[in-house]
């Protein structure tokens, strides 16, 4: 049975599991408020690289967007690196096959041009 979702690691779907008018609302939350914010997105093999300024009010920001995107869109792997002397925080987006294409139309709407691709 085709049921038109990729299928990610542990059998996950690679979709959000929001109903489509509030997906579309939380995309636009999303691109307003974390990757306009963002100093760098690169490009990686299985996602997205998002830095931003090492600030505490961006650590929280961040750890509040990993736990509500936790709901939606399960298949997804998170992980957060905090550079030394307050340095960028670093967040990686990453997922099974699929993973980049399914973020990337957030990076459409991205109010400048931030976006990078691996070196």
């Amino acid at each position: 049975m085709d049921t038109g979702e990729r299928r990610g690691g542990r059998g996950l779907a690679v979709a959000c599991s929001l109903p489509p008018e509030q997906e579309r609302e939380r995309r636009e939350e999303l691109t307003q408020q974390l990757l306009a914010g963002s100093t760098a997105i690169t490009k990686i093999e299985d996602g997205f690289e998002y830095a931003f300024s090492g600030d505490a009010v961006w650590a929280e920001e961040i750890v509040r967007f990993i736990i509500e995107e936790r709901e939606c869109c399960r298949f997804l792997t998170f992980e957060i690196t905090f550079e030394p002397d307050q340095g960028p925080i670093r967040l990686r987006v990453t997922g099974p096959e699929g993973t980049r294409e399914f973020l990337a139309p957030q990076h459409d709407a991205t109010p400048r041009s931030t976006l990078a691709s691996p070196q």
